[in-house]
């Protein structure tokens, strides 16, 4: 598979709503508004992946900056990045990711990951809620 990443930018939302559709439920998806504040607030933690040039997956993070446990109201869908991301924080949260159905049961998503955290390579801790 020929694959490659690239930093989310505003036009690619079109691309990541249809991936959001195609992962998840209705009442589950986040909101373009989140989408679009998450690329513009911390557009490094947030990658896409293509294979031929189709945007075909995607993985949203954020940087917090975490003591103790996190509580449950930091997990809220469409919660405002700004309230939560710190860019000297701690801890990497994987907020929201998504591949293709076509494209699922490759690797794609591990190597999505894994280039996440290859170009973030700063908190000491990952965070992931499913």
């Amino acid at each position: 598979m020929n694959q490659n990443y690239t930093i989310a930018h505003l036009d690619d939302l079109q691309s990541i709503l249809k991936i959001e559709d195609d992962c998840y439920p209705v009442g589950i998806k986040e909101r373009p508004e989140t989408f679009i504040e998450r690329i513009l607030t911390y557009p490094e933690g947030f990658l896409l992946t293509h294979n031929n040039g189709q945007c075909v997956g995607y993985i949203c993070s954020e940087i917090w900056q975490l003591q103790d446990q996190p509580t449950a109201d930091l997990f809220t869908l469409n919660h405002p990045i700004a309230t939560t991301h710190n860019q000297n924080g701690n801890t990497l949260y994987i907020s929201s990711m998504g591949i293709l159905a076509k494209y699922r049961s490759n690797g794609l998503g591990q190597s999505l990951f894994k280039e996440l955290i290859n170009r973030i390579n700063k908190p000491t801790k990952i965070l992931i809620v499913g």
